[in-house]
């Protein structure tokens, strides 16, 4: 988990100032009033309102600032989102370079930061931030045949299924399934959308695998037996 400041309670209490009063006074300075005038007029301090104009009505948060603005954490949110709807979901080191990258692009140097590149801290924060949208979740890695069928089509199987097995004996009717006990890469938590469950990753690289068939009729009677 990030750090998470807590403010001393013998210390200065900022007081919240009322957005529709700054906005108001801000008019009256783009109209020509005085900023110590419109302050007068609407009941806020003066450095106050300098600041609200010169941010141009964006209100800064407490303490220390972002590295990216709202609009630029807003849009990686979206790309990161969509990179987990597609099967290719990123995780915390996908973020920190990411950011490493735009700061890069754009030429910001980040002191704070080891050649401009974010600790797993501000990773967390991140999260942390944006935790209505995103969410670090473990996915399961599966082939992109399976990843390709979509839900019609398994809707559609048992759909045909049903009208194929209509009249047909309960013990001519056999289910077999298979689990594949493999030397699997193994699971990562990733960055996934909030509320999704199985988040998975499409990989197509496989390696040794031991197979376990299971085979059971609808009278009840089943077989096991393993494949190597």
């Amino acid at each position: 988990m990030p750090r998470v400041y807590i403010s001393d309670p013998r210390g200065k209490q900022y007081r919240k100032r009322n957005e529709g009063d700054l906005n108001a006074a801000a008019t009256e300075v783009k109209n020509g009033i005085s900023l110590r005038k419109a302050a007068e007029n609407h009941s806020v301090h003066y450095s106050t309102l300098q600041r609200w104009v010169k941010a141009n009505g964006k209100r800064r948060t407490i303490g220390g600032q972002t590295v990216l603005d709202a609009d630029m954490e807003n849009m990686i949110v979206e790309r990161l989102v969509k990179c987990a709807e597609w099967g290719y979901p990123m995780d915390t080191m996908d973020l920190r370079m990411i950011v490493k990258h735009i700061c890069d692009k754009k030429g910001i140097v980040i002191k704070r930061f080891k050649d401009n590149m974010p600790g797993h801290e501000f990773a967390l924060s991140f999260l942390k931030r944006h935790a209505k949208s995103i969410t670090p979740r473990i996915c399961q890695n599966i082939k992109r045949a399976r990843a390709a069928v979509s839900p019609e089509q398994i809707d559609n199987y048992f759909n045909n299924l049903e009208v194929s097995i209509e009249g047909v004996p309960s013990s001519n009717i056999i289910n077999h399934d298979e689990t594949n006990l493999s030397d699997d890469p193994g699971r990562s938590k990733v960055i996934a959308k909030k509320g999704m469950k199985y988040p998975e990753r499409i990989m197509n690289s496989t390696k040794s695998a031991t197979s376990i068939m299971f085979a059971v009729s609808g009278d009840g009677d089943g077989h096991f037996y393993i494949n190597v």
